[in-house]
Formats: C-alpha cells, sequence, structure tokens
C-alpha cells in the first residue's frame, strides 16, 4: 500500500524525533538539576547525551534510508 503522504510523514516524524531527543534530555537535566542543587552539571551532560543520541539515531535512520542497513 502506497500512501501519498506516507514519505512526508516518515520525515517529518524524523524532523521531530531530532530535536525533541535534545530537548528533551535537557529538559530532565534542568529538572535534575533543581532537585539536587548540582546545576548546571546535571544539564550540561544531560544536553550532551541527548546530542549524541539524537545523532546517533540520525545515523541509524540515514542508513536504512541508503539502503545500508538490513531491512526485514
Amino acid at each position: 500500500m502506497n500512501l501519498p503522504f506516507a514519505k512526508i510523514a516518515k520525515y517529518l516524524a524524523i524532523g521531530l524525533e531530532i530535536p525533541s531527543t535534545i530537548i528533551g534530555a535537557v529538559v530532565f537535566g534542568y529538572f535534575i538539576d533543581q532537585q539536587f542543587g548540582t546545576a548546571p552539571w546535571f544539564t550540561v551532560v544531560a544536553s550532551v547525551l541527548g546530542f549524541v543520541g539524537a545523532v546517533l539515531r540520525l545515523m541509524q535512520h540515514l542508513q536504512r534510508f541508503t539502503g545500508g542497513g538490513n531491512e526485514s
């Protein structure tokens, strides 16, 4: 089944997934900092980990879309 907006939805989901991963990590780190009074350390660590996670996820998507990954 080939829906007309399926490709658009797929790319839109990726476009939302990448920044939401980073923003979610920063917000999580901020709340941990507020809870334990360790500002800005958890925010910094969480933002770096969120960025790394977003880049790794983007690489997974690129491998799948370029045919580099095994599609089941």
